[in-house]
């Protein structure tokens, strides 16, 4: 029965091996722009994985166009980005070196605080000329010309392009994969997906070679999700329709599982760190290619977060300094009391054990908050 409902079927260990052992892989247009949103430790990464592919990669014609269309723009939102993230910070510093209003950080707290937001603000003014830079000298552009030389695949004729839009229009209206999602686009920008599929198509059919489609377009059209929001491979009918046209089999991953699965294949090592930014960074611009500030406004939030967290603490170990003082006093003023009375009195008495206990409570809860406050400040790098 399975060969009846292979889009059903998941594939197991075997067919993933032969898959990275002979199959070609193709990139989406996505996967080349999010090279620009990547650190240079994870674009660096990414590169050298697709390298070891070199003698059995494509890029589909209509991959390589967007690509050389968006590039200039995707540059210059990721650089307004880093402009807008630097403002945020200049405001936070401004508001902790306020005087006048919350949040009040002790002394040392707070030049180490601003030593940290002056090499943050340094090191994003680096990150701001870099990109600047690539308008006149794009060095990932160049990088990426030289792999796909000689690898990009299908360009149709002026009359192919019009058959397929003419078909394409058919399939969105009755929801055939790939490309429905994108129908409400402008012309000719919502047949981008077709397209490429076709030109995947025509590649296998030519040579007989299965394909592993590399993509962080996370929309229906392309993935079966489950009810849980979970990718769980491919659609069922792009399975079927390259079995059916081409005779070979059909993957697809996304840059997060084409790295975890590539490092394991060449055995190299997985970093935790590259992986977490290649999910974000897919996450993110999964269906879009505007509203780069989305990446670096999560990574501040985050990071604005811990900050709050710190004021909060600092705060609160501020307030048990004061608390233990007042006991202190108290317990004092108790035994100055006892001490003046020629019998004991059982409530000053039962007080003072109460000051006793409250203030060795507030010593050790005291200490807690100091570590807490350390663990916080080590990690945003103090």
């Amino acid at each position: 029965m399975r060969e009846l409902f292979i889009g059903y079927h998941k594939k197991d260990k075997e067919e993933i091996k032969s898959l990275w052992d002979d199959g070609v892989f193709a990139f989406d247009t996505n996967v080349l722009l999010n090279l620009y949103r990547y650190s240079d430790e994870t674009k660096t990464t990414i590169i050298r994985l697709i390298e070891k592919l070199s003698h059995r990669m494509i890029l589909p014609h209509q991959a390589a166009f967007e690509y050389n269309n968006r590039r200039i723009d995707v540059i210059y939102d990721i650089n307004s980005g880093y402009k807008e993230f630097l403002k945020r910070i200049e405001s936070i510093q401004e508001e902790i070196n306020s005087q006048s209003k919350i949040p009040f950080l002790s002394g040392t707290i707070n030049t180490e605080f601003n030593t940290v937001l002056s090499k943050v603000t340094e090191d994003i003014n680096r990150i701001i000329k870099k990109y600047e830079s690539y308008v006149d000298i794009d060095h990932i552009y160049n990088e990426i010309s030289e792999l796909f030389s000689g690898k990009v695949v299908g360009k149709f004729s002026n009359d192919r392009l019009d058959e397929l839009y003419k078909e394409a229009e058919k399939r969105f209206k009755l929801h055939i994969p790939p490309g429905y999602a994108d129908a409400a686009k402008p012309i000719p920008n919502r047949y981008g997906d077709f397209l490429i599929w076709m030109q995947l198509i025509d590649f296998a059919s030519e040579n007989k070679k299965n394909i592993v489609f590399i993509s962080d377009d996370k929309k229906e059209d392309w993935w079966w999700n489950l009810k849980d929001k979970r990718i769980f491979g491919p659609r069922q009918e792009l399975i079927e329709e390259m079995k059916e046209k081409a005779n070979v089999n059909f993957h697809m991953y996304t840059s997060m599982n084409f790295y975890r699965h590539g490092q394991k294949h060449f055995k190299l090592v997985i970093d935790d760190k590259a992986l977490k930014e290649i999910e974000l960074t897919g996450t993110t611009y999964s269906a879009s290619w505007s509203s780069p500030v989305a990446v670096q406004t999560e990574i501040f939030d985050e990071q604005n977060s811990k900050n709050e967290k710190i004021y909060s603490t600092n705060e609160e170990i501020q307030f048990l300094k004061t608390r233990t003082k007042e006991l202190q006093k108290e317990m004092i003023d108790l035994a100055e009391l006892m001490a003046q009375s020629d019998t004991t009195d059982k409530n000053l008495l039962e007080n003072w054990k109460l000051a006793g206990e409250e203030l060795k409570y507030l010593k050790d809860l005291a200490d807690k908050k100091r570590q807490e406050l350390i663990g916080r400040l080590k990690s945003i790098g103090i």
